[in-house]
Order: structure tokens, then sequence, then C-alpha cells
């Protein structure tokens, strides 16, 4: 059985809703994502670098019909309140090395989902997509 959160559910029943539950995966691992093809960045050790991207594990990825990664979106740092130390060097890289394998980034802050979640709320999913989707373009 998946030990997944309550705002996990609800994350994957947008991204699932929206792109089929088939292109949506639970926690591949940031190696997987990267199709085994790790950079490691600039100023880190390359084997150390590969071993901890095999270790650490994206929320959820988005396949495109081919069945390649397009996508990766996560809750933001502190999103459930507590940031540990490993959790901190995962954030200061994965977004720089999604982006150099050419993959969109998309981190979910804790009020931008309490809006997605809110019946009364005013922000939909595709608006919200859109919207990062296209920040992460400009960068």
């Amino acid at each position: 059985m998946l030990d997944i959160s309550l705002e996990e559910a609800q994350l994957f029943r947008f991204l699932a809703s929206f792109f089929g539950k088939e292109k949506v995966v639970y926690k591949a691992s940031l190696n997987l994502v990267l199709g085994g093809n790790v950079e490691a960045p600039r100023g880190v050790e390359p084997h150390s670098f590969a071993a901890w991207a095999k270790e650490h594990k994206c929320l959820f990825t988005v396949m495109n019909e081919e069945g390649d990664p397009r996508l990766v979106v996560e809750f933001k740092p502190g999103f459930c309140g507590i940031v540990d130390s490993s959790d901190a060097q995962y954030w200061q890289f994965v977004e720089p090395v999604l982006r150099t394998a050419g993959l969109h980034y998309i981190t979910v802050s804790r009020e931008e989902f309490a809006e997605l979640t809110n019946p009364e709320g005013t922000l939909d999913f595709f608006t919200f997509l859109e919207s990062k989707i296209e920040q992460d373009v400009s960068v």
C-alpha cells in the first residue's frame, strides 16, 4: 500500500484528471526521471551526485505519450512545516538539474494548494498550471 498524504492524494487527483492517471508517476527517482543521464552541477562530485539522484524521489512526474518525463510537480520546501538537511540539498539542485534536462519543474506552495482545494476559491488547476509553466519557460 502507498504511504501517501491527503495533500499528495489531492494533488494526484488534480494531475490525473488533467493529464490522465496512467501518465502521472508517484515518487519516481530523480535518476529515473533524468533517464539515467544524471549530470552533476558544477562543483559537485559526479559519482556522489549520481548516487544521490538514485536515492531522491520526485513527488509526481508527468509523462508524455511516448512515456518520457516532461513535468515534475512537488510541494514547496516547508509545505509540511519541516525541512531537513537532506531535503535542503535536494531543493538546491533539483530545479537546475531538471531544467538542464529540458523538463518543466513546478512547485506548489501551501497557499496555492489551499486556494486550489477551496470550493469557493478563484484559482482553477488549468490556470495555475498555465501560469507556472509560463514562469518556468521565461526563466
